[in-house]
């Protein structure tokens, strides 16, 4: 069986850790792609730079031969005026990029952050401007078709709730903000209900019942029946006796 798996959640929710328990497990590569290589590539030090950074300084910065680096500085010393465009858009879209291509060109992995997870920040940050003044909406309507259409490839996807497990701590390039996690998860929870049957809810706070979890709905044929308020999996975990 084709396995490419990937675990959907806010910020400190365990995914990254589950990745690498479940990597190692099968022997599958995890997506190098995310939030902090991208914004690496970028030129910036931290993912949210860019909400801080004036897009119109960074490419001016580029066209005038800088360097990512260079522009990134540029811009963010610059700021964003009021009714200027940050560079969360630009940063959105190239984390979709990456992160679609290489999970296309990879047959089989592991994936910290799916398409949904890309989604969900582009609408938090309202990467494509709000709705009232979005103007062609042709670029967002671009962004969900592909956010949507490549989560399709995923053949187990594992959602990790923001109230069940959220650590922080240690982590200084992470929002601090509880209420800013809380908000994500929303988003993430009405994009499953529409895009998402398949998902699988962990909604235990232990690592080893969760990792049962994983392996028990890994060891089926297909996706388990689970439903998003995780009933099965509740009764999975008590039969366990995890």
């Amino acid at each position: 069986m084709t396995l490419r798996i990937g675990f959907v959640g806010a910020s400190g929710t365990g995914k990254s850790t589950l990745a690498r328990w479940l990597s190692e497990r099968l022997g599958l590569p995890i997506n190098p792609v995310g939030s902090r290589s991208t914004a690496a590539d970028m030129g910036f030090s931290n993912p949210y730079d860019v909400d801080l950074a004036s897009e119109s300084v960074y490419l001016a910065s580029l066209k005038d031969g800088a360097d990512v680096t260079q522009a990134a500085a540029a811009a963010l010393q610059q700021g964003v005026a009021p009714g200027e465009s940050n560079m969360r858009r630009a940063f959105q879209v190239a984390l979709q990029a990456g992160k679609v291509a290489w999970e296309t060109s990879t047959p089989e992995w592991v994936s910290d952050r799916t398409s949904l997870d890309d989604w969900a920040y582009a609408i938090q940050h309202s990467s494509f401007g709000p709705p009232e003044t979005a103007g062609d909406m042709r670029p967002y309507t671009d962004f969900a078709t592909r956010a949507a259409e490549h989560f399709r490839r995923y053949t187990h996807v594992f959602y990790c709730p923001v109230l069940v497990f959220q650590s922080l701590a240690g982590d200084p390039m992470r929002q601090s903000d509880v209420e800013y996690h809380r908000q994500t998860d929303e988003i993430l929870l009405n994009l499953i209900r529409i895009y998402g049957p398949h998902v699988v809810r962990l909604d235990v706070p232990d690592l080893g019942a969760r990792e049962a979890l994983i392996a028990h709905a890994l060891r089926t044929a297909r996706q388990p029946p689970i439903d998003i308020h995780g009933n099965l999996l509740r009764k999975v975990y008590h039969e366990t006796g995890s």
